[in-house]
């Protein structure tokens, strides 16, 4: 213990000045020097307004509404600083914060957002929702200057952003002054008595359910910035669509925004390696396509606000097309390079120091590349690290079992606990064309597997016209079997009562227990070769630009890399 506390000393006095003043929003004054990233100005601008398909609110309704608090706009500039999304520069239309994106596709087919608030409307209304930006671009002030972290870590609160979002429209559903202020902006010209009442039953609709969403992911942990149950709320949307006889599951494993450098080239994604990322060539009407990276995109978008009817999939507000168009971007983005010419000088020695430490203790999980070929290792055979220039070669996850990593278990245990009644998708492939056969009570892994398929399937014309080189996973696909199998006696009470068991500390000890047990096992299947991924681990990754993705382990449990190390 003592010899591993000397050299976290060591790398953290090498990393002191890393540790950068984040914590007040820049102003639109400063300048964001380029951090030799790959990326220009246009390929910023893709990266910030691409619609992936995401419809959280109208584009007249946001513009118009008043925070909650009333007054002021709800996209003044101090309210949307207080949940720490970014600025765009000044005189951006509308002042979105970076990342959120205008949808502004044909709304006939769709369901949840085919909203009228005036007569003779047009069904392509502009829409609000999050592209990957928001969630994926961060920002650090040091002396003066602001660098710009394309495919970083934000420090958003996007629960409490959500959260102060529908109590203003709760608010303005249920106050008549404050009603008649938001219908004169929105209608406008056509602000009448029959227009009011449009927008009137439209603003319930839109309430009702959204209420619903948050009534699923409902818990009373508090994440904070910098942090998002992101796979939790997914799943609960998945399992929401299909049958809302689903008993909401807490959303209350926040993790750190990952970075998504080099992520294209990772054999598995996410912190528990829950989505293969397998480039598999599948010919479209007589075109190229793949759908591994689109697949996950394409699941991701489903949880952030796409517009999405089971068994109507082909009519969802999911943009195949921009989400291949963002993931081409991406695969061109480089880590952020150690501004040089803004942080203090280094010390040489202590530099090689560190690069000499972090070679004894954290190559082997850290370096991406697989230490079994010869050509990834040093002359005393420990793994060469991937470099940061490198955007083609393979990483491959290093995945570290809940049992050995002895960190926060809950985003890979809420993970592989959640079950989900898969409704109209009970049967069907957890895959397009391969894959296990979905149960009526399933992982909620699978059952959002077989949703993405469906989609990917009823799109498959608007894919073909992508022509993209990185999405279909084919092959079989097997997930780690559940010894314990799901339990099914929670579905009926739910069925019969209506009201969800409340978990206990007592169940909460034991769900923990039976994670960490089950981790080591389903770990010696995965390395046997006879499991494809172990969902009770965690994944090491190469560690280019890690000093710009504060907070720290894949929780954001620790605010600098200063503090890690220690």
């Amino acid at each position: 213990m003592a010899v591993r506390l000397a050299w976290r000393r060591r790398i953290a006095a090498a990393l002191l000045a890393a540790v950068v003043g984040a914590s007040a929003p820049p102003t639109q004054a400063e300048v964001t020097p380029s951090l030799d990233q790959g990326w220009s100005a246009a390929d910023q601008r893709v990266w910030y307004e691409a619609s992936q398909g995401s419809r959280l609110i109208p584009l007249e309704w946001l513009v118009a509404l008043e925070r909650p608090t009333g007054g002021a706009p709800f996209l003044d500039r101090a309210h949307v600083d207080s949940f720490r999304f970014l600025s765009r520069e000044p005189g951006h239309a509308h002042g979105l914060p970076l990342g959120f994106a205008i949808d502004q596709r044909n709304d006939e087919s769709l369901a949840k957002t085919k909203l009228r608030w005036r007569r003779d409307q047009s069904p392509s209304a502009p829409w609000v929702g999050l592209t990957c930006a928001a969630c994926h671009t961060g920002e650090l002030s040091y002396g003066g200057k602001t660098m710009r972290i394309d495919g970083g870590a934000p420090l958003a609160d996007l629960q409490g952003f959500i959260e102060a979002l529908n109590q203003s429209l709760v608010l303005t559903a249920s106050e008549p002054p404050r009603f008649s202020r938001f219908a004169a902006k929105v209608l406008g010209r056509a602000d009448d008595a029959a227009n009011r009442a449009l927008l009137s039953a439209a603003l319930g609709r839109h309430n009702a359910w959204q209420a619903q969403i948050e009534g699923q992911n409902a818990t009373a942990l508090r994440y904070g910035h910098g942090r998002l149950d992101a796979v939790g709320r997914i799943l609960n949307k998945v399992a929401l669509l299909l049958d809302p006889a689903n008993p909401p599951e807490p959303a209350d494993a926040p993790v750190s925004y990952p970075f998504l450098w080099n992520t294209p080239q990772h054999d598995l994604v996410e912190y528990n390696g829950l989505a293969r990322n397998h480039p598999e060539p599948l010919k479209l009407f007589g075109r190229e396509a793949d759908i591994g990276a689109l697949g996950r995109n394409s699941g991701q978008a489903i949880g952030v606000f796409a517009d999405l009817v089971p068994g109507k999939e082909g009519d969802s507000s999911v943009f195949v097309e921009n989400i291949v168009r963002l993931d081409r971007h991406l695969a061109t983005l480089r880590a952020p390079k150690w501004p040089t010419d803004i942080f203090p000088a280094l010390d040489a020695a202590k530099v090689q120091r560190g690069a000499e430490l972090f070679q004894q203790h954290c190559a082997s999980c850290h370096s991406g590349r697989k230490a079994d070929d010869k050509r990834n290792v040093d002359g005393k055979g420990r793994p060469l690290a991937h470099a940061r220039e490198d955007l083609t070669s393979p990483v491959a996850a290093r995945m570290v079992p809940l049992a050995d990593v002895g960190t926060d278990v809950w985003m890979a245990c809420n993970t592989y606990q959640f079950d989900a009644l898969s409704g109209p998708y009970t049967g069907t492939r957890t895959r397009v064309f391969y894959g296990d056969r979905v149960e009526p009570l399933a992982r909620g892994d699978q059952v959002l597997s077989a949703m993405v398929a469906r989609v990917l399937h009823a799109k498959a014309e608007e894919i073909a016209r992508s022509l993209t080189v990185d999405a279909f996973e084919t092959g079989p696909y097997r997930p780690p079997a559940r010894k314990d199998g799901p339990t099914i006696d929670r579905w009926t009470k739910w069925r019969s009562t209506g009201a969800a068991p409340a978990p206990s500390a007592i169940d909460k000890a034991k769900r923990k227990a039976d994670c960490l047990a089950q981790s080591r096992k389903l770990d010696a299947e995965f390395r046997a070769g006879r499991l494809q991924k172990n969902l009770l681990a965690y994944k090491s990754r190469p560690l280019h630009g890690v000093w710009a993705t504060a907070p720290f382990l894949h929780n954001g449990s620790v605010p600098t890399l200063y503090d890690l190390l220690l």
